[in-house]
């Protein structure tokens, strides 16, 4: 593994504080509270987009149009 080593036009700009710094970078990403904010908020997009799409499909599923098969020219098409 390795260590972010930051600029040095980032020492006073936008470096972090002792508080804010954490033993690896996954955990200063979960640390984030607008990281955490876009993730709770693109989970609620997602979770509502399957929610969208479990309704559809149940709606579809069935096979057609059940009951029994209509009558056509040629009897070879009817499978039943």
């Amino acid at each position: 593994m390795g260590t972010v080593v930051e600029g040095a036009t980032d020492f006073y700009g936008s470096r972090l504080t002792k508080a804010e710094r954490k033993a690896t970078l996954t955990e200063q990403l979960l640390a984030d509270r607008d990281i955490t904010a876009a993730r709770k908020k693109r989970h609620a997009k997602l979770q509502e987009e399957a929610q969208r799409w479990a309704h559809r499909g149940k709606k579809q599923r069935g096979g057609g149009g059940g009951g029994t098969p209509r009558a056509c020219k040629n009897a070879k098409h009817i499978s039943r």
